[in-house]
């Protein structure tokens, strides 16, 4: 019985240290390039500008799609959106002792079951540029509009890609007044849900690649000039392709209330990939 009750109690203070914690889940729907081979065929581009014969062998980029999912997570106020890591350390019992949770972000290609930027703490919500911003508006002041940059991290793998997301939303309200501090405490709200446009670049080598025949011969997927001898005022790039489309956000309620008491994102949501939940447990999340 009276280990009940220091479990019980135990519990009840890890809730409350923990009593707003918040998770949102994010997917965005990418239209991308990828890698493909094919044989030239007659009056192309390739015959007239490149001079290949036709039936040739030929790598090129083609349009694609990709969708990536992310899971943002924290406590109190601007924690959850804020898209950063940030250490907290919580109280477990009557003695005083503490576990090191985080406030975290991690994206994901749920297809290649591989992290955005390589690794787990690879992107980050980027919030410093001119322009970024979330508002809350519209007549009960329950909307939100909201512009920021979805970019790697400093810890990530690979730096070639960077999206700005914009869009509008609905936002929670949960203040709490306490009679005995005589003040509101928590969260005073967070992202229900929102939607919005994404634009941007990645590498070409983010997507699935599927040339076998660039596998065999070590050839890559090249691009080409617009054109060759006229004055432009850009210049061609092979080391990123163009990313955009849509995104979403949504609130989860059931991974928010099991955060509370349960700290550890992996063992709060449960939509996670096998490899992906295995990286962030290994690095004690």
């Amino acid at each position: 019985m009276k280990k009940l009750m220091i479990a019980v109690a135990a519990a009840a203070m890890i809730g409350s240290a923990f009593a707003e914690a918040q998770v949102i889940v994010w997917n965005l729907n990418l239209k991308t390039t990828t890698c493909k081979q094919g044989k030239v065929a007659k009056n192309t581009w390739w015959i007239n500008g490149l001079d290949m014969e036709k039936g040739d062998q030929v790598v090129y980029r083609t349009t694609s799609t990709v969708k990536l999912t992310g899971v943002t997570w924290g406590c109190y106020c601007g924690q959850s959106l804020a898209g950063q890591w940030n250490a907290r350390d919580i109280i477990i019992n009557k003695a005083g002792d503490t576990i090191t949770v985080w406030d975290g972000i991690t994206f994901w290609n749920p297809k290649e079951d591989a992290f955005l930027g390589g690794v787990y703490d690879g992107s980050v919500f980027d919030w410093e540029a001119e322009g970024r911003f979330v508002n809350r508006m519209g007549k009960n002041a329950d909307e939100v509009e909201m512009c920021f940059d979805l970019v790697p991290s400093d810890t990530a793998l690979d730096d070639e890609w960077g999206f700005t997301l914009a869009g509008f939303g609905k936002v929670k309200d949960v203040s709490k007044y306490d009679k005995d501090l005589d003040e509101v405490v928590w969260c005073d709200s967070y992202l229900n849900s929102a939607n919005g446009g994404v634009v941007g670049f990645t590498s070409p080598d983010a997507g699935t690649y599927t040339c076998t025949y660039c596998d065999q011969y070590g050839v890559d997927c090249d691009i080409y000039d617009f054109c060759e001898d006229c004055e432009a005022p850009w210049e061609s790039n092979d080391a990123v392709t163009v990313a955009y489309g849509t995104w979403t956000a949504k609130y989860n309620s059931a991974a928010s209330k099991k955060l509370r008491t349960k700290l550890y994102i992996t063992e709060s949501y449960t939509g996670f990939s096998k490899l992906v939940k295995a990286a962030l447990v290994y690095a004690g999340e």
